[in-house]
């Protein structure tokens, strides 16, 4: 898949209007699903700005932003993660020049740059829960 874009659209900086998860939240998400719940948690914060902040891209294109295509490498989005210095959720590096196969974003990583969560959260209350 070709990754060059034609948008004129800004790198994507989304440090100061990251989700904010408490630890009580984590919790919950972990007494409800366990193990699942990394995955939920980033699936729900997929679906949070997709509805929300990415909501005009997402009706030009329904592959903008999901879960399934930033953990397989093609979602749109993606294109726009380009600056190197870039500390959202402490994600850094051009994904836009990767090819998709190593611009997979982990549970772990969807959850650094869209959330105030990082592994050390999760990992943490896992580990509590279990």
């Amino acid at each position: 898949m070709e990754n060059q874009t034609t948008n004129t659209m800004s790198p994507i900086d989304l440090s100061g209007n990251r989700i904010k998860y408490s630890k009580e939240d984590v919790d919950q998400f972990i007494l409800q699903f366990g193990k699942e719940a990394p995955s939920l948690l980033a699936q729900d914060a997929v679906m949070s700005y997709a509805t929300t902040d990415y909501k005009e891209q997402m009706k030009n294109d329904p592959n903008f932003l999901t879960y399934k295509g930033l953990k397989d490498g093609t979602a749109t989005i993606l294109n726009f993660i380009n600056d190197p210095k870039m500390q959202s959720g402490e994600i850094s590096g051009n994904f836009s020049q990767r090819p998709d196969a190593q611009r997979k974003m982990t549970d772990s990583e969807i959850l650094k740059f869209f959330t105030t969560l990082n592994d050390v959260d999760i990992e943490d209350t896992i580990m509590r829960g279990w």
